[in-house]
This record gives structure tokens, C-alpha cells and sequence, in this order.
């Protein structure tokens, strides 16, 4: 039978050891686990669970087409299955529930990787550097580099923000992070004193934050202008503020 709407792609990302054996594809759908609905046009790669002896993996990458439906080829082996650009949704390697496909021969497609790829819907964490005076700019040679901020928690270590905006007097450094999930966010400025709104300087220890759906349930305002004057709030912010050279 003919397939249509799905052209495969592998792409090895770094090819330093011979492949020697057969050739398997790996298949599936990307799904929503709170809805049940495909989710497309993102990446799911294939990054090996056994690194060889020496050299580096093959990782295989395959965009996902707009009913949710990815495939690629591989070699044989165990490999985890993330997924990248699929925002809100999580990648699963990033943050834990990654699917293993176990690819043992070229008869058939890996059963794990054939059923459907269950991803968490996330929510938008955003740290917001609150700079009035132009001290980042400053203190940093490369655009970007004078705030250094990660998340740690739900089984991730060290996930790093990025810097998503940049108006002058505010930056914003973002990512999506678990919902129920007790995190810490850890922001450090080069020869930038960073504080909290009261001006005390941020502890090394980080912030701590868990976001969960009720933060975002607002009373329903009446008339229905008012609802359009004041969204809802989709991210949750934390705020920091430049205080100066350290």
C-alpha cells in the first residue's frame, strides 16, 4: 500500500563510528496527552542509549508531518525518542517519561516507537530582567551573556533559559517547564549584581517556584470588555531587577 503526506528523513548529526548493520525504521504519532490530538511540525530525534567505545553516536532527527506522523531509518539498537519544537508541549527527554524504541532486526517496526508518542502539555516560564538603566548592556561583550539563568528540578539538572526579547529597559529569558513540579530557578549576572524588588541581592540558592493550572483560573469579569482589557495570564513570571556592578 502507497503512504502519502509523509516523506522520511534521517540525518545523522555526527557519523564517527562505521555502521555495520541493517537498517530500521522507527514510526509513530505525537499525540497530546491532555487532549488526545496530534501534534505536528515538530522534530523527533533518536539519540542512542549505549555510547559506543569510542567515537561519538549517530543521532537520526525527523520532522513530524501536520497529522502528527514521523518515521526515519536507524541502525539497529536501543534509542530514546525526543522530541524538539513542539511547544507547549514537553520534551520528554528533557524532562522524564522518554520513549525507548528497541530496534532488534529489520523485520519490523519498533513496537514501542509504533504507538502513539504521549507528550505533557507545559507552561511558559519567563524570567524578567528588569533593567532601566542599561547596566546589562554594560557589563556584557556578547549579547546575551551578562545573565546566566537555568531551571533545576523534575529529574532535569541544569535546563537553561533563553533569551527570547530584548526592548532596552527589560529582557525576558524564557522556557516551558512541567506544571506540579517544585523547581529552582538560578540567575547569575558577569559583573552584574542581580537583585530581588526589595533591591537585596539573589541568593545562591535560587528561587523556588511550582506552577500548577490554578494560577492561571481567574474570576470571570463582567461586562465581557473587561475580559478583553485584562487576559488571562499565560506564563509565569519571575522578576529580577539590575542593581549595578558587582
Amino acid at each position: 500500500m502507497r503512504r502519502t503526506g509523509l516523506r522520511f528523513l534521517a540525518m545523522a548529526v555526527s557519523v564517527t563510528v562505521p555502521v555495520v548493520m541493517l537498517a530500521q525504521n522507527v514510526a509513530g504519532t505525537l499525540v497530546a496527552a491532555d487532549t488526545g490530538a496530534p501534534i505536528g511540525h515538530a522534530t523527533v530525534v533518536a539519540v542512542p542509549k549505549a555510547q559506543p567505545a569510542a567515537g561519538r553516536a549517530t543521532v537520526y532527527k525527523t520532522p513530524v508531518d501536520s497529522a502528527g506522523r514521523y518515521a526515519m531509518t536507524v541502525s539497529v539498537g536501543q534509542y530514546q525518542l525526543c522530541v524538539y519544537g513542539a511547544e507547549p508541549y514537553l520534551d520528554p527527554c528533557q524532562w522524564g517519561g522518554s520513549r525507548v524504541a528497541d530496534v532488534a532486526s529489520s523485520a519490523a517496526v519498533s513496537a514501542a516507537a509504533s504507538s502513539p508518542l504521549s507528550l505533557q502539555k507545559g507552561v511558559q516560564l519567563i524570567l524578567r530582567v528588569h533593567d532601566p538603566k542599561g547596566l546589562v548592556g554594560q557589563a556584557e561583550s556578547v549579547h546575551g551573556g551578562a545573565v546566566r539563568a537555568y531551571v533545576s528540578g523534575a529529574g532535569a539538572a541544569q535546563v537553561p533559559l533563553n533569551m527570547i526579547s530584548d526592548t532596552g529597559g527589560i529582557r525576558d529569558y524564557a522556557m516551558f517547564i512541567p506544571f506540579n513540579s517544585p523547581m529552582t530557578v538560578f540567575v547569575s549576572g558577569h559583573s552584574l549584581l542581580l537583585t530581588d524588588k526589595a533591591g537585596a541581592a539573589l541568593s545562591s540558592q535560587g528561587i523556588p517556584i511550582q506552577v500548577s493550572p490554578a494560577d492561571f483560573q481567574m474570576q470571570p469579569l463582567s461586562p465581557p470588555s473587561l475580559a478583553r482589557m485584562f487576559p488571562r495570564p499565560t506564563s509565569k513570571v519571575v522578576h529580577v531587577y539590575a542593581g549595578g556592578p558587582q
